[in-house]
């Protein structure tokens, strides 16, 4: 590529004409794939440092699910995928910070309800 001695100046900046074959759109192209790359390649490594996933069980009402690494101010999604019994309630979630957290199934008054015996799924997601 040709380049061309500076045609003017405005204060600190030069304008320049650049003559010859010019290949900055593939360039740019080859630029975006790199940065989506990184970007994919980043974001993959912080969900699978920060993302926990499992799956339980109720028994009668309630599970305790252990995670040494939980800590209080983390999120912990639940969904159920199945039940057990006919009655199913409220899904309330409290966590303990480097033990665990427990699961409780409730109903409209905040009672335990103890038939329920739903399978769940869960993910915790850290607060990095």
């Amino acid at each position: 590529m040709k380049h061309a001695r500076p045609t003017s100046y405005t204060g600190r900046k030069a304008t320049q004409t650049i003559t010859g074959d010019v290949k900055l759109s593939v360039i740019e192209e080859e630029a975006t794939e790199i940065a989506t790359t990184i970007s994919t390649t980043i974001a993959t490594d912080i969900l699978r440092s920060t993302i926990i996933r499992g799956d339980t069980t109720l028994v009668a009402g309630t599970v305790t699910v252990p995670v040494a690494t939980i800590a209080a101010t983390d999120t912990v999604l639940i969904t159920r995928t199945g039940h057990g019994a006919s009655a199913i309630g409220f899904l309330e979630t409290i966590i303990a910070a480097g033990t665990g957290f427990t699961v409780n199934s409730l109903d409209a008054t905040g009672t335990m309800l103890n038939e329920d015996g739903s399978t769940l799924k869960w993910i915790i997601i850290k607060n990095v």
